[in-house]
């Protein structure tokens, strides 16, 4: 293989969908018979639950306190610690990282050696609904961005284009199909994480269901 890649994340629940992505990016990884890069994930924090990580073949989990406050204060205290034990263990030729303060540490920790290995930001949040602090945002040689909006909102920061590669989110694709119901009902299937408000907004959903049956009733008496 010529070049080697870690891919570094804080602690992750093991339930949302950051760990969809690298759990089906590792799937299609293992599947390539032609790997001209070795990808290596590393953990530093450790996860509720580790089942989603079935597909990842060449990976390290640090483990840190449970408790997310005392977690916290361990991140403070040893986080640039750790990076620079793991960039001197693995040698990678690039690091990527979906953790603003993570890539920065790992962009600061250049100089200690000879700025041998790039540092790459991929970022899975809206810049508008979790803005970076403009120092960690450019506190990175290039950005993966997971959809068309994140790369205008990356380009309304001043981020170069040349910086900047659109690649949307990995899927499984599968050969079952749900068939098409025909007794005239319309059914609606929610695939994603239950929460109401928040990032996935359930209840916008609902109240726009809400006023399209309304209005297709209304219509009936009009």
């Amino acid at each position: 293989m010529d070049k080697k890649a870690l891919l570094i994340t804080p602690f992750m629940t093991g339930f949302g969908g950051t760990e969809t992505v690298i759990s089906n990016l590792f799937k299609r990884y293992n599947e390539d018979s032609y790997q001209k890069v070795k990808l290596e994930y590393i953990n530093i924090g450790g996860f509720t639950d580790e089942d989603w990580q079935e597909n990842i073949k060449n990976n390290k989990v640090i483990k840190l306190s449970d408790n997310k406050y005392v977690r916290k204060l361990q991140y403070l205290a040893f986080l640039p610690f750790i990076m620079f034990f793991i960039l001197k263990k693995y040698k990678p030729d690039l690091v990527i990282s979906t953790n603003p303060i993570i890539w920065s540490i790992a962009y600061m920790l250049k100089p200690f050696f000879k700025n041998k290995y790039s540092v790459v930001s991929w970022y899975h949040y809206s810049l508008t609904a979790k803005p970076v602090k403009k120092t960690m945002l450019n506190k990175t040689d290039y950005y993966l961005s997971i959809s068309s909006g994140i790369t205008k909102e990356l380009e309304k920061n001043g981020i170069k284009k040349s910086s900047i590669s659109t690649i949307y989110n990995p899927v499984l694709t599968s050969e079952n199909n749900i068939s098409k119901s025909n007794d005239g009902i319309s059914r609606f299937v929610y695939v994603g994480r239950v929460m109401l408000n928040g990032q996935k907004n359930i209840k916008e959903m609902i109240c726009a269901s809400i006023l399209i049956i309304g209005t297709q009733i209304l219509r009936q008496f009009v």
